[in-house]
């Protein structure tokens, strides 16, 4: 005589293979978003060139010496903000120099 399983074990090993499948399926998730995040890292979202980290009044921003692009990291706008207004003049004309404007 061949003994099933009870109801509530085959939903408990469904549910098992369930949340495996999930965990399998956020790892992957994962492994990709970090896959794609090294192949973008500090590379220019215009042109993909390789960007350069320049640090202007205390706020790191990036570069890109092909296309002359300048880019902020989420919160540095909200920093640039922040600053007293001497430092925004400060760095508004050593952002300006590097476009070689005055």
């Amino acid at each position: 005589m061949v003994r099933h399983g009870n109801e509530k074990e085959e939903n408990w090993a469904k549910e098992q293979e369930k949340i495996r499948l999930e965990k399998i399926a956020a790892r992957k998730k994962a492994e990709e978003r970090e896959k794609l995040k090294a192949l973008h890292f500090m590379h220019c979202p215009k042109c993909g060139a390789t960007l350069t980290a320049l640090t202007l009044e205390g706020l790191e921003i990036d570069e890109c010496p092909d296309c002359k692009g300048v880019w902020l990291d989420a919160g540095e706008f909200h920093q640039y903000v922040a600053l007293a207004d001497e430092k925004k003049q400060s760095f508004t004309k050593q952002l300006f120099g590097l476009f070689g404007l005055k």
